[in-house]
This record gives C-alpha cells, structure tokens and sequence, in this order.
C-alpha cells in the first residue's frame, strides 16, 4: 500500500481510491467496478452487487431504479424488457406479472391497453420485444388483461377490441370448426 521515488528515504501511503504492491514505484488506480475507501492498501474491493464505480473510486453508488448490477461492475445495466426494478441498489430485476409489459429500464410495468392481453412473465418464455398480444375479433379484453375473452353469441368484435357489440338486425355469429377443433370461419 506505500511507494518509493528512486533514491528516496521512506516510502509514502498510496491514496483512497488506489492501492500498490510490495516494492512498487508508483500506486495504480482502482479499476472500474472496484474501490478503495483507506490510505496505504494493498488491493482494491469489489463493488456490492446492485453498485457500481468508475476508476479510482472511494467508494461505490448505488444502481438507479430500472437497473441493476453484479458484483464488480464498473456499470449498472438497465432492466431487460418484460422486467422492472423499483429499488436503488438491487443485483437483478423483477418480472412483470401477466397483463403487464415493459420496454426494460423501467421502474415499473404498464397494464396492457383494453383490447390487449399478455399471459406470460419474463420468466414464464415472455417474448420481450413484443410487449402485449392484440385479441383477435371476435374476443376482447380490458386493461391489464392475461386473456382474451370471446364474444357472446349475437355479438361481435374487430381485433383489438375493448368490448363487442351487438350483431346487426337479421343477422347471427356463426363459428365452425373442424374435427380438431380449429376455427375455419367465424362470421
């Protein structure tokens, strides 16, 4: 933790925020991701997980919400989409639950819009780059919805809908479907 000019008569402490090994001539730099808080040291300490830090810290920060970092990084790394972080100082991110999304580096998730829908978390095989699923006509859904609902008989939707309506007068919703199953039309 000390150094020595050449020719000098004693050796002098290395500063915070740097550290030197037995016999060395200069003091190096903490590293990005490492600190030192005390004078004279002879290596430098990993950052927590959920703190980061640039070269030659004394100390660590904290990760701002909607981040989050590993232990020794230099910085925190936003959120990945499908997940939030509502902390300051926090090793990993959180899912969104079902009906909720986010674009990553958000300290919360937003409710899927009416007429949307999202059944899976980011854990669960959440496609994170789609966000919420649009419901197919002849479905719906309200906000921060998980499923679809289909229309009653008598009554119809276009995709993306918050609600269906009425058929018109003289007419009827028909679905057929094949043996297994499928819907072929739905009028």
């Amino acid at each position: 933790g000390t150094y020595s000019s050449a020719g000098a008569a004693s050796c002098t402490n290395c500063a915070a925020g740097q550290y030197s090994s037995a016999a060395a001539a200069t003091c190096t730099n903490c590293a990005g991701g490492t600190y030192q808080p005390s004078v004279g040291q002879s290596s430098c300490l990993n950052c927590d997980a959920g703190q980061y830090s640039g070269q030659q810290a004394t100390a660590c920060s904290d990760c701002a919400v909607g981040q989050y970092s590993g232990v020794g990084l230099a910085a925190c790394l936003n959120c990945w989409a499908g997940q939030y972080q509502n902390e300051n100082g926090k090793g990993n991110c959180k899912d969104c639950s079902v009906g909720t999304w986010s674009n990553g580096g958000f300290s919360t998730c937003t409710n899927c819009n009416a007429g949307y829908y999202q059944n899976e978390n980011a854990a669960g095989g959440f496609d994170v780059y789609s966000g919420c699923k649009s419901c197919v006509a002849g479905t719906y859904s309200s906000s921060g919805a998980s499923s679809c609902a289909t229309c009653a008989l008598g009554h119809i939707s276009t995709a993306a809908a918050a609600s269906c309506t009425a058929c018109p007068v003289g007419k009827v919703t028909l679905k057929v479907f094949n043996i297994y199953g499928t819907l072929l039309t739905d009028t």
